[in-house]
């Protein structure tokens, strides 16, 4: 509720970029997202698991409608396979489906070259932003206008602090992916640390059966 009231009422068409730690909430969020984007006439969502963390007990929790008809599950991180995937059902859709992707993540995707390159090879500096604003330059403008979602799942780099002292920003500003995504994007939402105070159990003070844990969100 709070966050529906700070974004004036949830998310529409458009471009959704959640970044922040690991296991801060990011996919938890979306789906929290698909379950009411499904409520709708012809909503399907679409989930990309391009990592591999996408557990039965976690769709049970959000109460997915998990039938055909509505959740489809694409277990890829071929980048040139996942685009394509999108552009044909954004593309070729006679029954007018409202579609709301999920690519969980954006940072696991790997064009199909890199792939087949032997170990030895590297790989190309700075890929995973070219990626995204590659893809964001294809199908950004076709989502929106089409009416549908496409919620990106990015991660956080590691700031190497030689100085401890050293005084920065609370915010989680190095999320990875590129300007692309901060220029394309309808919403950029930034999950922040978590502490033993955010943590929900059975018990004070995060004894007790571990339930879930608040979110700070930016």
């Amino acid at each position: 509720l709070l966050l529906d009231i700070e974004m004036g009422g949830g998310i529409g068409p458009g471009i959704i970029r959640a970044s922040g730690i690991t296991e801060g909430g990011k996919t938890s969020c979306a789906l929290a997202f698909a379950k009411n984007f499904q409520k709708m006439e012809d909503a399907m969502v679409v989930y990309v698991k391009a990592e591999g963390r996408l557990h039965d007990d976690m769709l049970a929790r959000a109460g997915l409608d998990t039938s055909k008809e509505k959740w489809f599950v694409y277990k890829s991180n071929v980048y040139e396979s996942v685009i394509s995937l999108m552009r044909e059902l954004v593309g070729n859709n006679p029954k007018k489906y409202k579609y709301m992707f999920i690519i969980d993540s954006m940072d696991s995707l790997v064009p199909k070259n890199d792939l087949e390159k032997p170990p030895e090879e590297a790989n190309k500096v700075a890929g995973g932003a070219l990626l995204s604003a590659d893809f964001l330059r294809k199908m950004a403008l076709g989502l929106t206008v089409r009416g549908h979602i496409c919620y990106m799942v990015s991660q956080v780099r590691s700031k190497v602090s030689i100085n401890p002292y050293e005084r920065t920003d609370a915010r989680v500003t190095n999320a990875s992916g590129g300007n692309a995504l901060l220029h394309y994007s309808d919403w950029i939402i930034e999950f922040q640390e978590r502490h033993l105070k955010d943590i929900i159990s059975t018990e004070a003070n995060g004894k007790g059966d571990l339930l879930g844990h608040w979110c700070k969100v930016i």
